[in-house]
């Protein structure tokens, strides 16, 4: 069971990721007021392949950090992050290039993605930092670094609305710059808790190629992951619209407003595996399920009066759609939860197969054919996809169980 300060910290995360969910869905407001269903997508396209290079970009590094910070594998110096936030930064920019040059149709539309990915060495500063906080289990300043990016966000855009700039472009700036003001502040946090040594400058070979010797076991899944998390949007980009797109990134978002539950799971359940705590997965699961399935009917019950009022009466069009993708969400919660687990465990294996799973049911209707070309039919192979892999996992964590109680029998 959870210590009472285990606890404590769990509510905070709690609340420090529902303040999150609240200015997330003040930014998803204006985003959907002021660019529309159409405006709204190709915002969705613009952030779409910078953030997927990026994120495969990391090479597991993120997972790698955290764990060797939880065993206290690795020292706290500053300019071991930083070099490798260089070279990683090269290296996506260059992946990112061509494949934005192919995928991305519309001229206006490249040269805005072109100049978000200015984002991507504060982007690994930012996660690499966060990397450490977790796995130190310093989850105050996790959840401060990560706020700072959604009030800056937010803030910018409020300031760029009042200008008469809150266009396209304007929403691209705000977020590259509360990127940046992001990394800044956890570098700050960073400093504060580990002291000013940190800046002094020490040979970074040892400990970079000790976190690459800790991290690329994580490269295979993580890659895997990323293009599982960002596959709907690229089907969607490829075989649908603007306005489908824009649509559905609404859509997705309010079905996740019961999402910071999950994060706060996913990260304490992250730590605790690192540190070997069997955890009660099961009665988790049941727990965070209960709730969130709760919350989901809540949204299904009111989403029409609150589409219709909070984003606009052209939100209402694929409602059908909506009550599916909610249902999918439902899924995706437990699986982020399990994911989070296996991960900790560095059981890399479980990870990589359920990305696969979930990228290959979702895809190959759509490499075979196009079905009807709607949101609705695209909304039920996302739930199809999310099940499946819910029952995928499930099924690993009873082999893991097994095989743990095995060998502690034998000893």
């Amino acid at each position: 069971m959870l210590s009472h300060v285990d606890w404590s910290r769990m509510i905070r995360t709690i609340l420090f990721n529902w303040c999150i969910q609240v200015i997330n869905i003040a930014t998803s407001i204006l985003a959907a007021r002021l660019l529309g269903p159409d405006g709204r997508g190709q915002l969705a396209i613009v952030l779409l392949y910078p953030q997927l290079i990026a994120n495969m970009g990391l090479l597991g590094m993120d997972r790698g950090l955290s764990i060797l910070t939880g065993k206290n594998l690795i020292k706290h110096n500053l300019w071991s992050i930083l070099s490798v936030c260089l070279v990683l930064s090269l290296g996506a920019f260059i992946i990112f290039y061509p494949l934005a040059y192919g995928q991305i149709r519309d001229t206006n539309i490249f040269k805005l993605s072109i100049s978000y990915a200015a984002y991507m060495p504060f982007f690994f500063v930012f996660m690499l930092i966060s990397a450490s906080f977790q796995g130190g289990g310093h989850f105050a300043q996790y959840n401060k670094g990560r706020i700072s990016f959604y009030f800056a966000y937010l803030g910018l855009l409020i300031v760029f609305w009042l200008f008469n700039y809150a266009t396209l472009s304007g929403f691209v700036l705000a977020n590259l710059f509360a990127v940046v003001i992001a990394s800044f502040y956890s570098l700050f946090l960073y400093i504060k808790l580990y002291g000013f040594h940190v800046l002094t400058f020490r040979p970074i070979l040892r400990d970079v190629f000790t976190l690459i010797k800790n991290s690329w076991m994580f490269v295979g899944p993580m890659i895997i992951v990323i293009l599982a998390s960002q596959i709907d949007k690229i089907i969607i980009n490829n075989n649908l619209d603007e306005k489908i797109l824009g649509l559905y990134v609404v859509y997705l978002a309010f079905s996740r407003l019961g999402g910071a539950i999950s994060n706060a799971f996913n990260v304490h359940m992250f730590h605790e595996s690192i540190q070997n705590n069997i955890a009660r997965i099961y009665q988790r699961i049941i727990r965070t399920g209960g709730i969130y399935l709760i919350m989901s009917l809540i949204l299904i019950i009111f989403a029409k009066p609150v589409i219709r009022i909070v984003y606009g009466v052209e939100y209402i069009a694929e409602l059908y759609s909506l009550y599916i993708i909610i249902i999918g969400s439902f899924f995706y919660i437990l699986n982020e939860i399990l994911s989070e687990y296996f991960r900790g465990k560095q059981i890399v294996r479980v990870d990589m197969i359920g990305g696969v799973i979930y990228i290959v049911i979702l895809s190959t209707p759509y490499l075979i054919t196009n079905p009807q070309g709607n949101l609705q039919s695209f909304a039920v192979f996302v739930v199809c996809a999310e099940v499946i892999k819910f029952l995928f996992y499930v099924w690993s964590l009873k082999l893991y169980e097994n095989s743990t109680t095995e060998r502690y029998s034998e000893v």
